[in-house]
Order: structure tokens, then C-alpha cells, then sequence
């Protein structure tokens, strides 16, 4: 939604040039790198969301998601299977959490692409898509197995130490 000082309006954002597809919905909207980012949105003709893709603006024109005409927006997809559950900034990235794996989604310094997807880990899954908490050298969420840390390189359980502090350190028998 855009506030000029008195109105409200919301834009419509095209994804083609013959201006009958558009945005309606996405997980989450971030800034990077000058242009706008669509996590996850569902594109109105499509009867899914696009759960793989990140639609991003042309630079420094936010509203311009034009994918099919070149030096205007575009999207990019992650070459896997899974849905995109999460997306928060770690340094200089935007590290993205699917239901299965954890994502580089990075700045290439390229007119095209401007961006890539750069896998982390396939293994370590994220449940929760509003669980994330950005930190200043990692990214923590909520898996099926337990607390995951990201540090932009791996991605790791963090609460296996608490677990086993509580076996070896604590008396369980007096615990209660």
C-alpha cells in the first residue's frame, strides 16, 4: 500500500507486459540490492502460488516487476521441490528456509542475473514460517528435530549442547 500524504492506494504489480498478470498475495516483501522482493507470492493467473520463487523489481523502481522485457523486474526460481517457508537476512544475504533445505538467495553484481540461489543444506528442515530470529551471525528457526542455526554457510542444530548438558551436568533425579 503507498501513502502520497493524504491517499491510500494500492499499486498493481504486472509480472507481464501485456498487463493482465499481476502480484496478488506473497509470504513477505523485503528490500535488496535497490529493488523490491515478492517472497512467495501467488501470481493471478496461476491457480498455486509460486512456492519456489522470488520475484524481484527493476532497480530503483519498485513497482516494475515486468518479467518478459529485459532491464525490468524478474523472479528466480530455487531448484528444489520444497516451499518457501521463511526469508531473513543474514549479513549480506538473504538466507531462505524451505520445508526441507536452507538457501543463499545473493547479490551477483550483474545486470542478469542479478541475483542466485546457492543451496546450503537439503537436510535440516524448517516448520515454522513466522518462528524465524534474525541474529547477528545467524538465523535460528523451529525444525521437526529440534532448534536450527544458520550461519550463512551450515545450517546445525543448536539445542543437541542443552541436551546434553542436561544428561551429563544436571541430577535428573532432583530436576523437579
Amino acid at each position: 500500500t503507498i501513502f502520497d500524504g493524504t491517499n491510500l492506494a494500492r499499486p498493481v504489480l504486472y509480472v507481464e507486459s501485456t498487463y493482465t498478470d499481476y502480484i496478488t498475495t506473497a509470504l513477505d516483501v523485503k528490500t535488496y540490492a535497490n529493488r523490491l522482493l515478492m517472497i512467495r507470492p501467488t501470481i493471478s493467473d496461476e491457480s498455486n502460488a509460486a512456492n519456489q520463487d522470488i520475484y524481484f523489481s527493476a532497480l530503483f523502481s519498485p513497482f516494475n516487476f515486468l518479467t518478459d522485457t529485459a532491464g525490468n523486474g524478474g523472479f528466480l526460481s530455487a531448484a528444489t521441490g520444497d516451499i518457501i517457508l521463511t526469508a531473513k537476512f543474514l549479513r549480506d544475504n538473504l538466507i531462505v528456509q524451505f520445508t526441507n533445505s536452507a538457501w543463499s538467495f545473493q547479490v551477483t553484481g550483474l545486470s542478469f542475473p542479478p541475483f542466485i540461489f546457492r543451496r546450503l543444506n537439503q537436510s535440516k528442515n524448517c516448520s515454522c514460517p513466522y518462528a524465524g530470529v534474525e541474529y547477528d551471525e545467524r538465523i535460528t528457526n523451529l525444525g521437526n528435530t529440534g532448534f536450527i542455526a544458520c550461519d550463512g554457510v551450515n545450517v546445525q542444530r543448536f539445542d543437541v549442547p542443552i541436551i546434553d548438558y542436561y544428561e551429563t551436568q544436571i541430577m535428573q533425579g532432583n530436576f523437579n
